[in-house]
């Protein structure tokens, strides 16, 4: 009886996965509760999916943050959510080389970058 159910299985498997090869593989689970809440879909609503698509853009690094690092921690249905988030895109987009060392303007003779 079991070796009808892998067979089963392992046919459903393989049927199923050749209908759609020309969709994207499925996304891995989450991996944390706060990843679980639905955060990521949000932003992805917001700045398109391709802004995700490189994991050391900006939007990348700031939906991390956002997610795991936070400690605000604001759940979904947060007003300011996607605000934060695109401050944070805003910080990881000016901050290449390295931190910001305050919020104004660089001393004369000191490179901005």
């Amino acid at each position: 009886c079991d070796g009808v159910v892998v067979v089963g299985v392992g046919v459903g498997v393989g049927v199923s996965a050749g209908r759609n090869s020309s969709t994207a593989p499925p996304t891995p689970a989450p991996t944390t509760e706060r990843e679980a809440l639905g955060i990521l879909d949000q932003l992805i609503s917001v700045v398109g999916e391709a802004s995700f698509q490189d994991g050391d853009s900006a939007h990348s690094k700031a939906g991390e943050w956002l997610i795991n690092i936070d400690p605000q921690s604001l759940p979904p249905e947060a007003d300011n959510l996607i605000q934060r988030y695109l401050l944070a895109v805003f910080y990881y987009a000016t901050t290449v080389d390295k931190t910001w060392k305050s919020c104004n303007m660089p001393p004369l003779g000191d490179s901005p970058l």
